[in-house]
């Protein structure tokens, strides 16, 4: 699993899409402090650490913490960086963390934890946690641009983006695992110079939308044609930019008691 993964998302540079998904670290690093008072340096799992931007926060608020990546690429590009040099990397996947039974104090996962399989991933987190203790994380949300984007890709690629589903189906993710449940919905802007762009964007710094790429081969076309008329719905004809609102979620649970 950990070689597929890391297949997927070192297909492409992550920088810009990590760029983007940094207005979210903050939102996240505050649930996460007012649940887990960072006296006594408690340990917290960041899920899909990325470049390490949340990791690196947290470091800074006085938190031990397990970064768990499993792309390589990801994480030579945060120690080339210079990025959460105090957590403890691991290439493990969230799935298989390969932590101790109760030994967290906190998970949190900005867009990494929404992409691990049902229920494999859930548990894990439970298993991991001590009883009562936080799991935070960010997630897109089916609808917005970036939904209606993977529509587009789908129709082209096949497969479905179960992902895209936790509003609905969070309570049956969890189980009987984490009480107190709670799911807040945001918006962000998606936006591009051009469709042009938008379409390089997603080829050279969205390692999935260069995955789907090489994966369809001969079909590649296909799906920037697809791309190409969803972005071109987006377009601003007052400037030209491809304007898209991104929603996404923050969904945050505590661990039942055994």
């Amino acid at each position: 699993m950990n070689e597929m993964l890391s297949t997927i998302w070192c297909a492409s540079d992550y920088t810009p899409t990590a760029h983007r998904l940094e207005r979210v670290v903050p939102q996240l690093a505050d649930r996460i402090r007012s649940l887990v008072p960072a006296s006594g340096t408690p340990h917290l799992v960041d899920i899909g650490a990325g470049h390490g931007e949340l990791a690196q926060l947290l470091c800074d608020s006085g938190y031990q913490v397990t970064a768990i990546e499993p792309a390589f690429r990801m994480r030579e590009t945060a120690a080339a960086r210079g990025i959460a040099r105090q957590a403890t990397w691991s290439d493990a996947v969230g799935e298989a963390t390969g932590l101790e039974t109760g030994s967290v104090e906190g998970i949190v996962s900005n867009f990494g934890a929404f992409m691990c399989r049902v229920p494999e991933g859930p548990a894990e987190w439970a298993r991991i946690l001590k009883p009562g203790a936080p799991l935070v994380f960010s997630a897109w949300d089916n609808t917005g641009f970036l939904s209606d984007m993977t529509d587009r890709m789908l129709a082209v690629s096949g497969g479905e983006a179960p992902h895209l589903h936790w509003r609905e189906h969070v309570h049956e993710r969890l189980g009987e695992a984490f009480t107190q449940v709670q799911v807040d919905r945001y918006e962000m802007p998606w936006e591009f110079d051009s469709v042009e762009a938008a379409i390089e964007e997603n080829e050279t710094g969205s390692p999935v939308h260069a995955f789907m790429m090489l994966a369809l081969g001969e079909r590649a076309g296909e799906l920037r044609e697809a791309l190409r008329t969803c972005f071109s719905e987006y377009v601003d004809p007052s400037t030209g930019r491809v304007r898209g609102t991104a929603a996404y979620l923050i969904v945050q649970a505590l661990r039942a008691a055994a």
